[in-house]
């Protein structure tokens, strides 16, 4: 039978995006202090004097409720205030744009974001006009532009997010020219069109932005350590926006960077524990894509420590430790230390199946779960165990895209995987049409995003290898050599694909020995050698690739001799 190379991207790593899990991400919703935005002092002082002791008294209850994460609780007050204003002042008065402000924030916390328009867009236009007359109100304006520019994306509204985003941004640049003090508020919303012009595909635009986002929140750094938070988040935003052009050497530094950061934090806050946690994850992460799987280890075990304390205390961490516990083993596996692996991946998957019991939510990370474990029993030579959780895991994946398209990654993934069980057990024509699914689903997405080409690859180089095991040799070749000319165009910029080139040489070397053409397999055996001996010096998961390129080449040299 035909040995293919270990399908490296199957197993599934969990990347934290770290401003998706924290309660307030930098440059999301803002409050309306002039001029530095801040929740805590979000109406106007000057408006102040008019308004009766027992509104600003509620308003201010409200904005400490808000402030300690009890939005609900807030938003009855601030809509008693709104009650009051509606009774009392005109309809271009400030102290009723920012309660508008204030009631959109709430009603979006506690997710009533169709409700959150119509407050936040006649905020907008109050301060709009408000700024026409006094320019004191244009970083106002601006927070107001922010806010529904993101509460549009949130609705699903795209489109007409860009205008106000970037017409907040234009604002503060202005504003910036002679107040320094409105840098934090730039930072933000060059944060923003960072994040949005990714999710346009824009990402060079999206680079540039969260760069220059970066570069302030460090300089404020500097002088305020209030600002060390901030500079955590944005960034982790920058190591989304290099992971996203595959620029993943250039992501290293910032998430160094950030775990350094947050490390501080956490030892005179615990609260920051969490965030160190999934940064640590994400470093790992990182390490594994450049290849330096040693160094994935340290930072993924710390962040199963810190989980594992955190979830003693409160069951809702049980998630975020599965997800570390998902990457440990699957860094563990990339070192050949399987049965090590076992353990973490084991206890991920009790944990998430327990989860996805009352939490539909955890379904996917359930199916990676279960593809991790299918990959793992392979690597053990369990083949027949192999099966059934990879069966499942393709089940799930499939019932999950069908509502969700950004989840067909995912399902290709391991419909590549359930062809390989299916191969290892001796089924060969029941491995081919997941296989060539797994191509048609991955040749489509790598058509709008180059992060799918390794994947597209892998599932080539495995469907070659079932054609050849069906007899089917000529077949055989066309995916194996597009494999292999995606590999060598990865591996130029990424030593990570360096195994991956080794392998699908290897398996052209074997394609072209079947077709009889033993001096060209040769020349492919003797490159795969020339690139496997380095990397099994240095690591000795690789070494059972070695032996088998070895194998090949042996046995291409007795052919040789008996002729």
């Amino acid at each position: 039978m035909t040995r293919r190379f270990p399908n490296n991207s199957a197993a599934k790593l969990l990347w934290f995006p770290l401003a998706l899990l924290v309660a307030l991400p930098v440059g999301a919703l803002e409050g309306l202090a002039a001029p530095v935005s801040s929740l805590g002092t979000a109406l106007l002082p000057q408006t102040k004097s008019e308004i009766p002791a027992e509104i600003l008294a509620l308003e201010e209850r409200a904005l400490d409720l808000f402030g300690r994460g009890e939005p609900q609780r807030a938003l009855a007050l601030i809509q008693q205030v709104m009650s009051w204003v509606d009774s009392n002042l005109p309809k271009d008065d400030p102290y009723r744009a920012t309660g508008l402000t204030l009631m959109g924030l709430m009603l979006n916390a506690v997710g009533r974001r169709q409700e959150a328009l119509p407050p936040t867009e006649e905020a907008v236009k109050i301060f709009r006009e408000l700024a026409k007359r006094n320019p004191g109100f244009l970083g106002e304006l601006a927070a107001s532009l922010n806010n529904i520019g993101v509460m549009y994306i949130e609705v699903g509204r795209s489109q007409q997010a860009l205008v106000p985003l970037e017409e907040a941004l234009k604002i503060r640049r202005e504003l910036v020219k002679t107040n320094p003090a409105f840098l934090g508020d730039l930072a933000s919303s060059l944060y923003n069109l960072g994040k949005f012009y990714s999710e346009l595909g824009r990402r060079l635009e999206a680079l540039a932005f969260t760069e220059e986002a970066v570069k302030i929140r460090r300089e404020l750094a500097k002088t305020n350590p209030a600002y060390l938070e901030d500079l955590a988040r944005v960034l982790n935003n920058l190591v989304d926006r290099y992971r996203e052009l595959g620029r993943h050497q250039e992501a290293l530094a910032p998430t160094e960077e950030a775990v350094y950061v947050l490390r501080g934090l956490a030892k005179t806050n615990p609260a920051f524990l969490d965030v160190l946690a999934m940064v640590l994850n994400n470093l790992g992460v990182i390490y594994s894509e450049l290849g330096r799987r040693q160094e994935a280890l340290a930072p993924t075990e710390e962040a199963v420590n810190i989980r594992r304390e955190l979830a003693k205390t409160d069951p809702a961490f049980r998630g975020e430790l599965a997800g570390a516990l998902n990457n440990l083993g699957v860094f563990y596996s990339e070192l050949g230390r399987n049965q090590e692996a076992l353990a973490p991946t084991e206890e991920a998957l009790r944990i998430r199946r327990e989860l996805a019991k009352t939490n539909p939510a955890f379904l996917s990370d359930l199916a990676s779960s279960l593809n991790n474990l299918g990959n793992l029993y392979s690597e053990l030579a369990r083949s027949q165990e192999a099966l059934p959780p990879t069966q499942e895991a393709v089940n799930i994946r499939r019932e999950l895209a069908k509502t969700n398209p950004a989840l067909l990654g995912d399902l290709a993934s391991v419909l590549n995987n359930l062809g390989v069980r299916y191969s290892e057990i001796g089924r060969y024509n029941e491995a081919l049409r997941p296989m060539e699914e797994a191509v048609i689903i991955h040749r489509e997405l790598a058509k709008t995003n180059r992060q799918f080409l390794g994947n597209l690859a892998r599932a080539l180089n495995n469907l070659g290898s079932s054609y050849s095991e069906l007899g089917r040799s000529q077949e055989a070749l066309g995916p194996t050599e597009e494999a292999l000319k995606i590999f060598r165009q990865l591996a130029q910029t990424n030593p990570a694909f360096l195994g991956d080139l080794a392998g699908s040489l290897n398996n052209l070397g074997l394609r072209l020995l079947e077709l009889g053409q033993p001096e060209q397999a040769r020349s492919a055996f003797a490159e795969a050698l020339a690139i496997i001996r380095p990397l099994a010096d240095a690591n000795p998961a690789f070494q059972d690739d070695l032996q088998r390129i070895l194998s090949n080449l042996e046995k291409l040299n007795n052919l040789k001799k008996l002729n």
